[in-house]
């Protein structure tokens, strides 16, 4: 495989965490912090790293397995977690920092790298070097998820409060796109 392939396919998988660094990113508007944005990006690049070589490493044994839950496990990350941003968007709140704890980035992570996972799976197939492969995966996410977390602060201005509902329905919209895609093609 070569190297613009795997930047392709990279660019890829890390376009959903990219739509939740965006929103994530709104969060932070009038607030910006590059820490928070540096560990959501690695938390979604670390993570876009791991599971590929997971699913490499599952290879074709489980791939049928995998194929078959892949898509409901995403959709209801996704789902769950949009339903709880809705919810949230709802409440009264005080200003303050929004939450980056890693409880919050954990499943968002492993939502988001669903995916990847699969895509491990097919590289096993393909005999890829998953190193490299693994490694464009985590950088090129990382370095996506940060300026897209950057972006979502500059443009959150001209939407005002509706950020977190916002993400929330994107994030659901996400899990039925995956369902979708994997149901019905």
């Amino acid at each position: 495989m070569g190297l613009t392939n795997i930047v392709l396919m990279s660019l890829g998988v890390s376009m959903d965490a990219a739509a939740i660094s965006v929103i994530k990113g709104m969060s932070m508007c009038g607030m910006f912090r590059w820490k928070h944005a540096l560990k959501m990006a690695a938390f979604f690049g670390l993570f876009q790293g791991i599971m590929p070589m997971m699913g490499y490493s599952l290879g074709t044994n489980f791939s049928e397995l995998i194929h078959a839950w892949d898509h409901w496990i995403a959709f209801f990350l996704l789902a769950w977690i949009g339903i709880s941003m809705l919810r949230e968007s709802r409440e009264e709140k005080t200003q303050g920092e929004p939450d980056f704890a890693s409880a919050v980035l954990f499943p968002l992570a492993i939502a988001t790298s669903i995916d990847a996972l699969a895509l491990g799976v097919s590289l096993a197939f393909l005999h890829a070097n998953i190193i490299v492969s693994a490694g464009m995966m985590a950088g090129v996410t990382f370095a996506v998820c940060l300026l897209a977390s950057w972006l979502g602060c500059r443009v959150q201005g001209r939407l005002a409060n509706r950020a977190e509902a916002a993400g929330g329905i994107v994030l659901i919209f996400l899990g039925v796109k995956i369902l979708a895609e994997h149901l019905f093609m």
